[in-house]
């Protein structure tokens, strides 16, 4: 049984709007697009530079919280690391797909529910295969290749607020700073 995605509102034709890049030129439109949002990122060559990379980030921290799955990464072995979100100074996580045409990152409830919510910077690893060009062709896929998880957050930036005497607050409902380190 094949599924579909339906929206409530009339298919736009996207794809004649805007021109879907070809896979090099993904990674630099969601690269374009996540500055644009507040997101950084950081292109990383190899697996020898992600590990330096994340030697940096435990240098550089003290508290850091993994998502769960990764605790039995090698990347992250013997590495020290808070049980409890709510101490973390940092937290790392992988993510679900990365969304060229707004620069969002897609975590799902497999990652865990708590990804990227409490700790002030979200750290993000992930690959330029997860890149999608935008959410109805992620959403096709997705629908189309396995069971659908229970929740899917949808990150475009750190949250902002301006509700206090008009001056703007970075990450009032997540973390101030987020990086995303993209393995090409």
């Amino acid at each position: 049984m094949s599924l579909s995605v339906k929206f409530p509102y009339t298919k736009i034709p996207w794809d004649d709007i805007f021109s879907i890049p070809d896979a090099d030129k993904l990674v630099n439109e969601f690269i374009l697009q996540a500055q644009k949002v507040d997101i950084q990122v950081e292109v990383i060559e190899d697996i020898n530079a992600l590990k330096r990379r994340i030697e940096d980030i435990f240098a550089n921290y003290i508290k850091i919280w993994l998502e769960p799955s990764l605790k039995s990464s090698p990347l992250f072995k013997d590495r020290p690391v808070v049980d409890n979100q709510w101490e973390a100074q940092a937290g790392i996580s992988t993510c679900k797909a990365l969304i060229a045409r707004t620069g969002s990152i897609i975590i799902d409830s497999k990652q865990g529910r708590q990804t990227g919510l409490i700790a002030s910077h979200h750290f993000v690893i992930a690959s330029k295969k997860q890149i999608y060009p935008d959410l109805s062709h992620f959403f096709e896929e997705m629908v189309q290749n396995e069971e659908l998880p229970s929740s899917i957050s949808i990150i475009t930036g750190p949250s902002r607020t301006a509700d206090i005497e008009k001056k703007l607050v970075k990450g009032a409902h997540g973390p101030a700073s987020i990086t995303v380190q993209l393995l090409i």
